[in-house]
């Protein structure tokens, strides 16, 4: 059964493959059928389908949106 996330967070890189980290310390596997054009440390919001515990097959990828004071 797969659920549909949609999340922001630091963006990294492991031997596991792409990695986003929420403000909550929660870790996303980031799958992607195509290459991630994002530079490594940037605030991203991600949307796609949880498959397994910790993975993510990620459906989009872009810049997160600043925060409003």
């Amino acid at each position: 059964m797969s659920r549909r996330i949609r999340a922001s967070g630091t963006l990294t890189q492991s031997s596991r493959g792409w990695l986003l980290t929420t403000a909550d310390d929660a870790v996303w596997v980031l799958q992607s059928e195509t290459e991630i054009d994002q530079p490594i440390g940037s605030i991203v919001s991600v949307e796609g389908e949880a498959i397994g515990y910790d993975r993510l097959r990620l459906e989009w990828i872009g810049a997160a949106a600043a925060s409003q004071p």
